[in-house]
């Protein structure tokens, strides 16, 4: 009888590790297709950045902006992207969508069946952490932002 009650206990664990796993979301490891600490060159390269900086007041000296030429992410059409890097290795990402054209529910949508229940939410947006990866959407008036920071 000991036998048999060990074997179903480490069945029981080991469909609540297979459970637990099947709806455990990814690290994304990157955004738009650029992973983490991936070069300036790497994402001109993969057609992702644009050789247009941005200047961010007060910024550190050894970070850029790049705009990027994200025209779509998730099948939603982006307004305007940036990728920033620090010593030339990528650590964010971010995209904007015209609150016209892309509603906040469906932006999130997308962003729950990519990545899973957000870890938190409030009014104006929701919040992922996802191993070495952290992910804020934003509801704005006139434009949604997503940002991908690692």
């Amino acid at each position: 009888m000991p036998e048999r009650n060990h074997r179903v206990l480490w069945l029981s664990v080991l469909i609540v590790l297979i459970a637990g796993a099947a709806h455990a979301a990814a690290d994304p490891g990157g955004f738009a297709g650029l992973t983490w600490a991936r070069s300036e060159a790497d994402c001109r390269n993969q057609k992702l950045c644009s050789d247009q900086g941005i200047t961010v007041p007060d910024g550190p000296a050894r970070e850029k902006q790049y705009l990027g030429k994200l025209t779509e992410l998730n099948r939603l059409p982006v307004k305007v992207s940036s990728f920033a890097f620090f010593e030339n290795r990528f650590f964010m990402g971010t995209a904007s969508f015209d609150a016209k054209r892309v509603s906040f529910d469906s932006l999130k949508a997308a962003l729950v069946k990519l990545h899973g229940k957000p870890r938190s939410t409030g009014p104006r947006g929701a919040a992922w952490v996802l191993g070495n990866s952290r992910i804020v959407l934003y509801q704005g008036e006139t434009y949604h932002g997503v940002a991908y920071a690692h």
